[in-house]
């Protein structure tokens, strides 16, 4: 029971922590539906991303408050920490090699920018697109635990 206990909000942290990246992933995709291929950085949509799943989480100041930001990419938003870094946080095992994975991270952010900026941000759906990144994660040793195919449910 003790153990139960101490990790009782895991899940709860980590289910945080997919649904406020789901959030980024679809505020990105509607930046490139309106604005285009050049509306964000693909570095800074995934650094972005691979920040919010390794940034240890502050304390809420009020029951049920957002203890990460809403948004990502608005002018006033700061930029977040290299992606090299994040991966560093997340690394699980010290095999794992944080270009490898980067490669392919970018790849599908790129594939997926390029799709958007076509002017229909449901397509591809932003849930499969953090499915795929979290595959990747998790493939290569970086992912706390294996996704499941449920996550992320979105908010």
């Amino acid at each position: 029971m003790g153990q139960y206990a101490h990790f009782a909000f895991f899940d709860s942290d980590w289910d945080e922590r997919i649904d406020v990246a789901l959030t980024l992933l679809r505020e990105a995709a509607d930046l490139y539906a309106s604005q285009g291929a050049g509306a964000i950085a693909i570095d800074r949509v995934l650094a972005s991303w691979l920040w919010v799943l390794a940034t240890p989480l502050p304390a809420r100041a009020a029951p049920g408050s957002p203890r990460l930001p809403l948004r990502f990419f608005e002018d006033h938003c700061a930029p977040k920490p290299a992606a090299e870094a994040s991966c560093e946080a997340l690394r699980t095992a010290a095999s794992a090699s944080v270009e490898h994975a980067l490669s392919e991270l970018t790849q599908i952010v790129r594939t997926a920018s390029a799709t958007w900026s076509e002017g229909d941000p449901e397509t591809p759906d932003a849930r499969s697109v953090s499915q795929a990144l979290l595959g990747v994660l998790w493939t290569h040793r970086f992912g706390r635990r294996p996704p499941s195919k449920q996550y992320p449910v979105g908010i």
